[in-house]
């Protein structure tokens, strides 16, 4: 090999390492997929979203990660990022191999395609330059070169696909849903039951209920969801439980281990509990007159959306409260401002007989 060559050829090394750290430092999950939707390229983001080393992701289709009611949807933005050869983007429920669904915006745009010459420039590099950082370079980035011997877009044009996680956003504006009552008042389902579904559902939960405070931790459910069935209601204490802990703050979470940690609670031992997160619900005059429990068989991985669709959900919770405690207060009164009437219409009947 002649100088010149070697200098060349070491330019293309260099060139062809950039891109791979490239690739590596995009925050987004990144792939490369061909025309029949076989990913070609994976970066470390995307082989950790999908929860697939890279092994087991090149030469699958993409598509078997999309959820079927979504594959249409899809598959409609890669064809008209081909056709049109402009971006297209989508919003599609991802199903990665834990089996955790994600919501996810998708964005797909044409890979500048490499020629065949260049496919077999790129192998040889790669292996020269493997060989050649063997004992140099640590083996993750070495491991990450072979991602271009997949590369196989010398005919038909290759898509670069950017994966962004909106599942957070999604949540919060499928709360805002709820609360604006899209999903319970049409069927004149009791609010409070409504919210311990929606709540099992969202955060997947296996137990969820809505309490009044009585004082003296004391407390009485409005709305229990266990089992995947609503629940009577009952009272009970509020000592030695993790609710007991929220009666006097805003939000109280246990991420995993809450039944250890709370050894002498009776329910989390029949459920089983590993998670844990409750918020207080408070009153217009500032005391707390209720909470919210949400217990979980698994370790709490989002506490973040967990945090932020408990708050939500408990300014309306809390003012649906109140007004029901109004109401009983007013049918109460009523009640005895009947009675004191009534007897002072008989006390006038007395007096005229």
């Amino acid at each position: 090999m002649k100088k010149s060559d070697s200098f060349f050829l070491m330019s293309d090394l260099h060139s062809l390492r950039n891109r791979n750290k490239f690739y590596s430092s995009i925050p987004s999950a990144f792939l490369i997929i061909d025309k029949e939707d076989t990913i070609v390229m994976a970066n470390s983001r995307a082989q950790s979203m999908l929860g697939v080393k890279k092994e087991g992701l090149l030469n699958s289709l993409f598509s078997q990660f999309v959820a079927a009611a979504d594959i249409t949807t899809y598959k409609m933005a890669r064809t008209n990022a081909i056709e049109s050869s402009t971006a297209q983007s989508c919003e599609v429920r991802l199903q990665n191999r834990q089996g955790i669904p994600l919501w996810c915006r998708i964005d797909v745009g044409i890979y500048n395609y490499i020629d065949q010459q260049e496919q077999s420039l790129i192998q040889e590099q790669s292996l020269i330059l493997e060989q050649s950082l063997q004992q140099q370079q640590p083996q993750t980035e070495v491991s990450d070169m072979h991602d271009n011997h997949t590369l196989n877009c010398s005919e038909e044009p290759c898509l670069i696909v950017l994966i962004t996680d909106i599942t957070y956003q999604k949540k919060i504006e499928d709360t805002q849903a709820f609360l604006l009552g899209n999903s319970w008042a049409p069927i004149k389902q009791d609010f409070f039951e409504a919210l311990t579904v929606y709540l099992a559902n969202i955060l997947e939960a296996d137990y969820v209920c809505i309490d009044r405070l009585l004082g003296n931790l004391e407390a009485e459910t409005l709305a229990v969801f266990y089992n995947s069935v609503l629940n009577n209601n009952a009272r009970y204490s509020l000592r030695d439980t993790p609710c007991g802990k929220i009666a006097s703050n805003h939000v109280c979470c246990f991420p995993r281990s809450v039944r250890v940690l709370f050894p002498n609670d009776p329910l989390l031992k029949q459920i089983k509990a590993e998670g844990y997160i409750g918020i207080t619900l408070w009153g217009a005059s500032g005391k707390a007159i209720g909470l919210i429990s949400v217990i979980s068989r698994k370790p709490l991985d989002d506490t973040r959306a967990a945090t932020m669709i408990l708050k939500q959900v408990s300014i309306r919770a809390a003012a649906e409260l109140e007004h029901r405690l109004a109401q009983k207060r007013f049918a109460s009164l009523s009640k005895s401002s009947q009675a004191m009437l009534n007897s002072a219409n008989e006390l006038e009947l007395a007096k005229k007989v």
